[in-house]
């Protein structure tokens, strides 16, 4: 009979980190439980409470760090390690889609879900792109409600030219969680469009962001 490994760093050892639980990768990076709670179940009770994984990496330094925190369990130790293995992970995510070709409206919403992870406010991004559609830099062009006369078209293109980008996606967030376009959204896209044909760069997408869910104004017809 093969022997059980109930410890997380063994079972590791023996078997590989993708054998691992969510909870047991948890109690690795916490390292140690508190009194009268080992890690591992407090490991269980921390990721039930927070929705899994993903919740846990939208909790910032606030939610973990100071008088506010949500979580007392955590000294300041802890919570930063925490706090920075999961922006780790986020940045490996983000460095390994931007390599790759983003040439699908669902290639763009794999790329994008990591970085709206946890966004309850708007931020409309720019992707410039090379000519064969590969990232060269992510920009925050503006944060907060966004609608068409806020997002102007000269500052999205002189951003997209000091990048050198052939090309251009541009995408938002909805924090309700439906990526359905607006108005403001289809007059935000095709003012973009118009601009880069005189500019020579071309609009590839306008792409919405809900909650793991995407929308694409070109797919819509909307350009």
């Amino acid at each position: 009979m093969a022997e059980v490994i109930e410890k997380p760093r063994e079972k590791l050892i023996a078997y590989g980190a993708d054998e691992l639980s969510d909870a047991e990768l948890l109690a690795l990076v916490l390292r140690t439980g508190y009194k009268g709670k080992n890690v591992l179940a407090w490991s269980v009770e921390l990721i039930q409470r927070h929705g899994g994984l993903s919740g846990l990496a939208t909790l910032g330094v606030a939610d973990l760090i100071g008088k506010k925190k949500i979580e007392h369990g955590l000294g300041e130790a802890k919570a930063a390690v925490l706090l920075a293995v999961m922006e780790i992970g986020r940045r490996v995510a983000k460095d390994q889609t931007s390599r790759q070709s983003l040439h699908t409206p669902q290639a763009v919403a794999s790329y994008l879900y990591p970085l709206f992870r946890g966004e309850n406010q708007e931020r409309f991004l720019l992707l410039s792109l090379d000519v064969r559609t590969c990232l060269l830099k992510t920009d925050t062009v503006f944060i907060g409600t966004i609608d068409h006369a806020i997002v102007h078209p000269r500052e999205v293109f002189a951003l997209a030219l000091r990048r050198g980008a052939a090309r251009i996606i541009v995408a938002h967030n909805h924090p309700s969680g439906d990526p359905t376009p607006s108005k403001d959204d289809e007059m935000i896209t095709l003012r973009l469009n118009e601009a880069g044909k005189i500019l020579g760069v071309e609009l590839l997408d306008h792409v919405i962001i809900g909650n793991g869910c995407w929308s694409s104004l070109k797919e819509r017809g909307v350009f």
